[in-house]
């Protein structure tokens, strides 16, 4: 009997072992099959002839499984021409990390404007305006289109060959006037053509690209003024040739023309007289604290980094502020304040002050901008020697002098092409008036 209640025994633990090491199965988690929602979908007004509107301004994705997936949105707009009238419908797509693909469709309606005005402008009258139209030759692409050119208006005349190309060979090469124009930050031109779209680039005669862009070529003239990247400007003193690819090639095409009407750039002011900067000269009216370098408005932090710790600002007394950037591809700014007050309490008036000087160094491959007063538009890039060596840097004021509690903002961060770091040496900032005023 012992013996028989022993063997049950051992019958159930055997099995209680075998139930314990089986292995156990785990569901899988359900598929995600629910697509993302798009939210802000609105219909969009356009008037012939304004700026190609943002399709994707204020619309966002959201997911269930994988949350914002904003990045994710697409627009399909190739039914639209903004240059003629009426009732275009555009879709909207986002994806979620499964595939799913979520669509939302919106209505474009063109309108043509109030008032149209044919007449051919040429340059705009704008402060610090330089023309930049044709110097000694043009070049056309594609003998299947005709370049004229009376400058400051050229017309390209192409027919349906022209048209088809979709290698985007049918161009025309306009080397421009040379000049200098460093000082600039935009491109400018006025454009009319037969409502397709063109294509320009501007670039060196060397083949450096500094920006290109899709034009809308609506039926009336229409100004256009494309912003040249920050990080191709240091090519601006460099000869430039515009390339126009006319039209931009469409399924259905077409014969036609475009026309564009003067070329120029505009941007930073010219001083009137350029000066150097001589103490028996000029008179100090207030000398900037530069030490303090916790100004909330500028780009760096307390730890006085920028750009992930790319570039760093620090203050010794022995030499200034130094900046050293060591690759950092976005604009860092510092501003150094004024006081609305003297150190004695009183109103600090600084209404006679008519220059900022900067005593200041600059290694190799640097790129420095700054400004007189933080709310001035006026943006003046550095021209001096880049070598390290100390020097002095002269940036005007307005008619009605300096105003108080406003502050020098310096920008320091792209590089020219070819370096890795640099450094910037700022030694005492003033505000002078000159001798005798």
């Amino acid at each position: 009997m012992k013996k028989l209640s022993l063997i049950i025994l051992l019958l159930v633990l055997g099995l209680a072992l075998v139930a314990c090491t089986a292995p156990t199965q785990t569901e899988e988690p359900p598929k995600d099959e629910t697509a993302p929602v798009i939210n802000g979908v609105k219909t969009i007004y356009h008037e012939i002839g304004a700026d190609v509107p943002n399709f994707l301004q204020g619309v966002s994705a959201f997911d269930e499984t994988d949350g914002n997936v904003t990045d994710s949105l697409v627009v399909d707009a190739r039914n639209v021409n903004l240059g003629k009238e009426g009732l275009y419908t555009i879709t909207y797509f986002a994806y979620d990390k499964s595939g799913n693909r979520g669509s939302k469709e919106a209505s474009v309606n063109v309108s043509a404007p109030d008032v149209v005005d044919l007449t051919q402008p040429n340059y705009p009258a704008k402060e610090g305006l330089i023309k930049a139209d044709m110097g000694s030759y043009t070049s056309i692409g594609d003998d299947e289109a005709e370049l004229i050119t009376l400058p400051p208006l050229i017309t390209i005349e192409y027919n349906e060959a022209a048209s088809t190309d979709l290698t985007w060979q049918t161009y025309h090469v306009l080397q421009l006037a040379t000049n200098n124009y460093l000082r600039k930050t935009h491109l400018g031109f006025n454009v009319v053509g037969g409502g397709v779209s063109i294509y320009i680039k501007l670039m060196t005669s060397d083949g450096k690209l500094l920006m290109e862009r899709e034009v809308a070529s609506t039926m009336i003239w229409r100004e256009v003024v494309i912003e040249i990247p920050e990080t191709q400007r240091h090519l601006l003193n460099k000869p430039l040739e515009l390339f126009i690819y006319a039209p931009r090639p469409t399924a259905t095409p077409q014969s036609g023309s475009v026309s564009v009407s003067g070329i120029w750039f505009e941007g930073d002011k010219e001083p009137s007289i350029k000066l150097e900067y001589d103490e028996v000269d000029f008179e100090t009216v207030y000398t900037l604290d530069i030490s303090d370098l916790s100004n909330q408005f500028d780009s760096f932090d307390d730890e006085g980094k920028a750009g992930n710790g790319l570039m760093t600002i620090s203050y010794q007394a022995e030499t200034g502020v130094t900046i050293q950037n060591n690759g950092f591809n976005d604009w860092a700014n510092v501003a150094f304040r004024v006081p609305d007050k003297d150190s004695e309490g009183d109103p600090l008036v600084l209404n006679e002050v008519e220059f900022v000087v900067i005593k200041l160094s600059i290694t190799s491959g640097a790129i420095v901008k700054a400004k007189a007063d933080w709310n001035s538009p006026d943006l003046f890039e550095f021209d001096g020697t880049k070598d390290g060596t100390m020097q002095y840097w002269m940036l005007p004021v307005g008619p009605n002098g300096y105003p108080a509690w406003a502050a020098v903002s310096i920008a320091a961060s792209y590089l020219q092409q070819g370096t890795s770091s640099a450094t910037i040496v700022i030694e005492k900032i003033i505000l002078v008036k000159s001798i005798g005023q």
